[in-house]
């Protein structure tokens, strides 16, 4: 079985994952795509939708087709608007999977902090960076841990000595996790990081259970001299955007320090997803999603939509020069330069494309403004294995 993630991503920065199977995956031809001139617009059809840590997945059906730069009357339209909107922020160009060389994983989207505060953060749920820099102070201004439930990590609420959760209800006594924040520095610009439990656990030297228990449970502000003992030292950081931050600059939550010896979790288990709420009052949330090692992501832009539904075409468009994994392969088109684009139908067997030179099919003229028809069942005394030449 095969399988290829493509990131897709519209005028508002809305990002899902698109999941191609078998011929389809087989059949995308992305080194001819990266040679066509940016913007690319891409149309996806009858796509199965699902949810992934609450984050809406796209997956091919036997019934799915993609049109690459689709001839539809909004084509030239959606080119310009997305020309208008990268020139102004053109995006980072970034690796979502994790390397297994630790000096590789040590730079991997290694960006100054000044350069990731112009940019949204909502562009890079599950995305990694990395910078070298050191804590420069403790926040005191906010409480350093939480009281969270024994089966869950909400917060609880305590009332005259009882603790409640408001999914398991009264607890006879409640666990503490991490909740501070930092000042990160790496000599362009200062930005807020929050160390959250688990991840905390390691800089710190230990878990917040045990350091309460060692204190005797001190005020939620009185920040012990263990954590502000990790101002001052310089780090590699790896962390992630915080993308509940509604307003004011972006900030980052921590995920790992990497200049160590490297320890025997590799990047892509260090990288597993984890969800984590965070207290009411700080309305965060550090959920990493992060899928498994994909041969391949395409970063593709996607035109906005209202809704997304099953069998529902999406015009999307793909950033120029996005790193996907460790080989990624750009280059640039002139507009002599043909190519074909060939879809294949996501069933069994594969046949080797084969489009007939000098000569362009009709393209079924389809108008994506309005909602589309549903695709009618399959003819199983035809062929299950039929490829369509698209256009060229």
């Amino acid at each position: 079985m095969v399988m290829r993630k493509v990131e897709i991503q519209n005028l508002n920065w809305n990002s899902l994952e698109l999941t191609l199977w078998d011929d389809l995956a087989e059949t995308f031809k992305k080194e001819e795509i990266d040679k066509l001139e940016k913007p690319v617009i891409i149309a996806v059809s009858s796509c199965r939708v699902s949810k992934y840590y609450n984050k809406l997945q796209l997956s091919s059906t036997p019934a799915t087709y993609y049109y690459i730069n689709p001839r539809i009357p909004q084509l030239e339209q959606y080119q310009a608007e997305y020309r208008e909107l990268f020139n102004l922020n053109p995006p980072l160009e970034i690796v979502r999977q994790p390397y297994e060389d630790i000096e590789k994983e040590r730079m991997r989207n290694r960006f100054p902090l000044a350069v990731l505060l112009t940019q949204t953060p909502k562009t890079y749920e599950g995305v990694r960076f990395t910078c070298e820099g050191n804590i420069t102070a403790i926040h005191t201004s906010k409480d350093w841990y939480y009281p969270s439930c024994t089966t869950c990590i909400h917060k609880v609420q305590e009332s005259d000595g009882v603790f409640d959760c408001r999914a398991h209800g009264p607890l006879e006594y409640p666990s503490y996790r991490y909740n501070f924040k930092g000042s990160l520095t790496d000599m362009t610009t200062t930005v807020t990081m929050t160390f959250f439990t688990p991840k905390a656990d390691k800089i710190i030297g230990t878990d917040c259970n045990s350091l309460m228990t060692e204190l005797n449970y001190p005020g939620p502000r009185d920040i012990p001299q263990r954590i502000h003992a990790i101002t001052g030292k310089n780090h590699i950081f790896q962390f992630h955007f915080n993308t509940s931050t509604k307003q004011g600059p972006p900030e980052f939550i921590f995920d790992q320090t990497l200049d160590g010896p490297p320890s025997s979790a590799t990047p892509q288990e260090s990288c597993q997803p984890i969800t984590t709420d965070i207290p009411d009052e700080e309305e965060l949330s550090a959920i990493i999603n992060y899928a498994p090692p994909a041969t391949e992501t395409i970063k593709i832009e996607m035109a906005p939509t209202t809704e997304t539904k099953e069998e529902t075409p999406h015009v999307i468009e793909s950033e120029s020069g996005l790193p996907t994994g460790e080989e990624h392969h750009t280059a640039t088109i002139t507009q002599e330069a043909p190519y074909s684009h060939i879809q294949t139908r996501s069933k069994q067997g594969k046949q080797p494309s084969s489009p007939i030179p000098g000569h362009t099919p009709p393209q079924p003229q389809h108008d994506f403004s309005k909602q589309p028809l549903k695709a009618p069942a399959p003819d199983t005394s035809k062929s299950t294995t039929a490829k369509r030449t698209l256009f060229q």
